[in-house]
């Protein structure tokens, strides 16, 4: 305690400090004192008070303890995180994977207060400022909401989650979160392509079924056909035409010539694409 130096120069002292009390607990104390000089000016004497700022201390504490944890979490992902006051739309708040983006895509270390237009460069056009400018308002009136955005600078794609930071009702920031969905996208991208080609595969080897069923199924009606045709060929060049039985070789012919028809237009149905595989 700097009761030494109040004594000597009359003025204001404070000190903080530990102490332990017997059975092993350690309290925080903080002092404050003044020393009264005489006509002479000497000290004689001094008054002073002594506050215990243990939950101060310790809340000091805590509160630390919080910010280095929330720290923590939000570097501790490859998602981009930050936040933007809600006038400017200057940065708040970001970890290293923004800046990260922006010193790797764009060569422009991200700096607190940087508004979308203080961002413009290469790529980052001011329209495309403009354009966070106004997902930044639609926050304003619409939290929360998702999008997915194309980034400017590398050929990535993001799930922004837009939502409003507020501190005793009254809103301070815009928070966003930037879900990198690139491999995500790549591989739904490449998952379809892999069903349309199993499609297409499928039903190639259906098709190959079906002819080879074709093929037999047509083999009857086609042969009976032809048996028929060379029948009437020869009834025709014959002297003695029975004509009830022409008719009837006839009608065998149209017959097998429906049944024929029937199993063409059954093939066309079954090999017909599906809903989803064009």
């Amino acid at each position: 305690i700097n009761i030494m130096g109040s004594l000597k120069s009359g003025v204001y002292s404070g000190n903080e400090y530990r102490v332990v009390r017997p059975d092993g607990a350690i309290r925080w104390m903080a002092t404050r004192g003044r020393a009264y000089l005489g006509l002479a000016g000497v000290p004689e004497r001094i008054m002073g008070v002594a506050m215990d700022i243990t939950e101060h201390k310790e809340a000091e504490a805590a509160a630390m303890e919080a910010q280095s944890t929330i720290r923590a979490l939000v570097e501790s992902t490859d998602d981009m995180i930050w936040s933007v006051d809600p006038d400017r739309f200057g940065l708040l708040t970001f970890n290293s994977t923004l800046r990260d983006y922006f010193l790797r895509g764009l060569g422009l270390d991200l700096a607190l207060g940087m508004s979308p237009y203080d961002m413009v460069r290469g790529p980052f056009t001011r329209s495309v400022a403009e354009k966070w400018r106004q997902l930044y308002k639609r926050a304003l009136r619409e939290v929360p909401f998702s999008e997915e955005y194309r980034t400017s600078a590398e050929a990535r794609t993001l799930l922004l989650s837009f939502n409003l930071l507020k501190r005793a009702g009254k809103v301070f920031g815009i928070s966003v979160f930037g879900k990198d969905m690139t491999t995500l996208k790549k591989a739904e991208a490449e998952a379809f392509t892999a069903r349309r080609e199993l499609w297409r595969t499928d039903r190639l080897l259906r098709m190959g079924e079906l002819t080879a069923s074709l093929a037999h199924e047509l083999n009857q009606p086609l042969t009976s056909i032809l048996s028929n045709a060379r029948a009437a060929i020869r009834f025709i060049k014959s002297d003695r035409i029975d004509m009830a039985e022409l008719v009837e070789i006839l009608e065998d012919i149209a017959a097998d010539d429906k049944r024929a028809g029937d199993i063409i237009r059954n093939l066309r149905a079954m090999v017909k694409p599906e809903e989803g595989e064009e």
